[in-house]
């Protein structure tokens, strides 16, 4: 109201406005969300106001846990407050916008006397599903990037994983997706090179784990044991897979903390924190016992199989941010599991 008083009375020319394909697919992940989220909702008989009024909460609070974390994570590159709140020039990481969520969703809950395990479990299905959207507008803007591509790899792949320097008339010159410009800034690519060097397309990969994931929640929905079973399996399923596909990653700017460790290290100890949280919590609510000793045969060979799969990769690496983030809210996952499920079964 105070703005349109103030410029009563004036104009202004607007420029070009450029619609940037991350932050269509990021409302487009919003919008499917908040639908799959109420559909769930009603079948569930939860309240749709409550339901829609925490969705928005948790949607406020996870666009800003996910900018915080990636501030937090990038402090060198902020000056000001003004770069740090500067939401359009990019950068947002997906676990601060869950754990931003999480606090926004425990409050509005708690004030809309909404059950929050009841809630989780109707939400859990959207963010696997925002995700997965969300990870298709990464792969349009070229951000979140992986390791470059041998020279055996399949053409097909190396076509997903090349992205372009952009038009000069777009974003002026020298102007190019992220990928484009890191390896021009650090691996030596010349600065009249349409396209950077071919990559892994991380971003397809979570894209299509996420809809995995996604998919796995809708199915266990109508036979879970207790409530909160539906988000401790997307915290766990989810958690287990990024671990593995940031190793994949080698953008600058997700962050690496702790101790140094060869790759095949590195994996095969997250993969032993993963299959201990997998076998102590969800392995247990499996009723039939020739299910449970086919998975945790293989919750165990998992480490096994991403020491050697990792062998001939040298350098040595430490966690990023998320990996970070993964192996905790695993290990809180099957810790919560435990104290959950046995109350199910001895009172379904």
């Amino acid at each position: 109201m105070w703005g349109a008083v103030a410029l009563r009375g004036t104009s202004a020319p607007l420029g070009p406005l450029p619609i940037y394909g991350f932050g269509v697919m990021l409302c487009s992940g919003l919008f499917a969300g908040w639908h799959l989220c109420l559909a769930h909702a009603a079948r569930d008989g939860l309240s749709r106001d409550a339901v829609g009024a925490t969705y928005v909460a948790a949607a406020v609070s996870g666009l800003a846990g996910a900018r915080l974390l990636y501030v937090l994570t990038n402090l060198r590159d902020f000056t000001s407050l003004r770069d740090a709140i500067a939401v359009q020039s990019g950068g947002l990481v997906f676990y601060g916008g869950v754990l931003g969520g999480f606090a926004g969703s425990l409050v509005m809950a708690e004030k809309r006397k909404l059950a929050w395990l009841a809630w989780a479990d109707v939400a859990a299905p959207s963010v696997a599903l925002g995700s997965m959207l969300g990870r298709l507008g990464c792969y349009l803007a070229g951000c979140d990037y992986g390791l470059p591509l041998n020279a055996a790899a399949p053409r097909w792949l190396s076509r997903l994983g090349t992205f372009p320097r952009w038009p000069d008339g777009i974003a002026g010159p020298g102007a190019g997706s992220p990928a484009w410009v890191d390896q021009v800034l650090y691996q030596g690519l010349p600065l009249d090179r349409a396209t950077a060097m071919p990559v892994h397309p991380t971003q397809l990969y979570e894209a299509v784990t996420s809809c995995l994931v996604t998919v796995l929640l809708v199915s266990i929905r109508g036979r879970k044991m207790f409530r909160g079973q539906v988000f401790l399996t997307f915290v766990a399923a989810y958690g287990a897979l990024r671990f593995v596909l940031e190793t994949f990653r080698d953008d600058p700017e997700r962050g690496a903390y702790g101790p140094l460790f060869t790759p095949r290290v590195l994996v095969a100890l997250g993969g032993v924190a993963m299959a201990l949280a997998f076998v102590s919590g969800p392995l247990r609510s499996f009723e039939r016992r020739e299910w449970r000793a086919a998975f945790g045969a293989l919750a165990v060979a998992l480490p096994v199989v991403g020491y050697a799969a990792y062998s001939a990769r040298r350098e040595p690496i430490a966690l990023s941010t998320s990996q970070w983030i993964a192996v905790v809210s695993s290990l809180a996952a099957a810790y919560a599991w435990r104290k959950l499920a046995p109350p199910a079964r001895t009172a379904p």
